[in-house]
């Protein structure tokens, strides 16, 4: 994270006129926020694909017909 300052002109408490008031702040970079977004697009997609593939394999997408008498299916 980069340390910088920021200014901003308020009313001081004090005297009661407006001046420049500074305050230190640390900024994150775009390139943090890249780094950390596909760390955790990288692991939900090592997650949800086997599971997707998982359940295509394993599950039925629907299930046969049953006939309300006999209870053939069919």
């Amino acid at each position: 994270m980069a340390k910088s300052v920021v200014q901003q002109l308020k009313d001081c408490p004090n005297c009661g006129h407006p001046t420049l008031h500074l305050r230190n702040t640390k900024e994150m970079s775009w390139i943090v926020h890249l780094v950390l977004f596909f760390i955790t697009a990288g692991f939900w997609l090592i997650v949800w694909i086997p599971l997707t593939i998982w359940h295509l394999l394993t599950k039925p997408i629907a299930g046969k017909w049953v006939c309300s008498i006999c209870g053939e299916k069919g």
